[in-house]
């Protein structure tokens, strides 16, 4: 494992994605900091990670400095009727 810096709304899958290269690792990472996967990581704390598993994947987002989208529906299941 690693220490990374999140940005503002990073999940352990956008973690998985942007540091390691490979979602399949978004369970480590939420296990290595106690949070459940879609939990949102405060901006600029030091988070595990662990190595990279896909380098071209992470060169691609640092070069791009892309931010990762994993749903853009929000739901509110107090009234559905509101959902978007």
């Amino acid at each position: 494992m690693r220490i990374i810096t999140t940005q503002k709304g990073d999940t352990p899958i956008e973690v998985a994605i942007r540091y390691c290269g490979d979602v399949e690792l978004s369970f480590q990472v939420a296990l290595a900091n106690d949070v459940n996967l879609t939990q949102k990581f405060n901006p600029g704390i030091e988070a595990r990670a662990p190595e990279i598993a896909n380098l071209k994947v992470v060169q691609f987002f640092e070069r791009r400095n892309k931010k990762i989208i994993i749903n853009k529906i929000n739901y509110d299941y107090d009234n559905p009727s509101n959902a978007e």
